[in-house]
């Protein structure tokens, strides 16, 4: 629930830990006014991790909090095994190991750097049908050949938890690979009630990588 009380004497009240002794928590009310601690979880990183050497083919996360929203951020992914490649992502639940059922959509805009071409269009190689049980696309594919080629995007899973819905997540990412921007939407649901318990990255040709992603929960109230 929202405070009425926004600042106490000009001071936030997120940053005020006691006022006459008593703890923040332990406040009901002011001058009336309903009082209760500042959100801390609004959004929180869970964990990041970072896959900085060659020999690096897959990061996962299983421990996933008890947040109704999941924000993944990655940052710079790059291969390096010597082939171009994208970002790819599956999870496990009850009754799948990283092969789970995914329906999904992709598209993506371009446009090079001379400014010769560009498009917008639906990319059938990036969607799912309900029967590949195979790693989702997430951005498009980077240029292994280009020393600053890379990709960075975000993925958002909803509801990760529910044991009654599937799970709806979307992704947009920006990838710079063969002198174009690239930027990509992906949208779709996995198809299942159980739970989500963990979720894995990968290059989608299964080679190594490099890159940052970051897991944040994101509060719902």
């Amino acid at each position: 629930m929202a405070n009425a009380v926004t600042k106490v004497n000009s001071i936030a009240i997120a940053n005020i830990a006691k006022i006459n002794g008593q703890n923040d928590s332990d406040l009901a009310k002011l001058n009336t006014l309903e009082f209760t601690s500042a959100p801390a979880d609004a959004h929180t990183l869970i964990a990041s991790q970072t896959s900085a050497t060659e020999s690096n083919v897959s990061v996962t996360f299983s421990s996933l909090g008890s947040y109704d929203v999941l924000l993944f951020d990655w940052i710079n992914f790059d291969s390096t095994d010597g082939a171009d490649d994208v970002l790819s992502f599956q999870v496990t639940t009850s009754s799948y190991s990283y092969n789970a059922y995914i329906t999904s959509t992709y598209f993506r805009g371009y446009h090079t750097e001379a400014g010769a071409s560009g498009g917008l269009a639906y990319y059938v190689s990036g969607d799912q049908e309900n029967a590949d049980q195979v790693y989702q696309w997430l951005g498009a594919y980077m240029d292994e050949g280009e020393d600053d080629s890379s990709s960075s995007g975000n993925l958002t899973i909803f509801g990760h938890s529910s044991g009654t819905y599937v799970k709806h997540f979307m992704s947009r990412s920006s990838t710079e690979a063969s002198a174009a921007a690239f930027d990509a939407y992906v949208g779709g649901f996995v198809n299942t009630p159980e739970a989500i318990t963990a979720v894995q990255f990968k290059a989608l040709g299964g080679g190594t990588f490099t890159g940052t992603i970051k897991l944040y929960g994101l509060a719902t109230s």
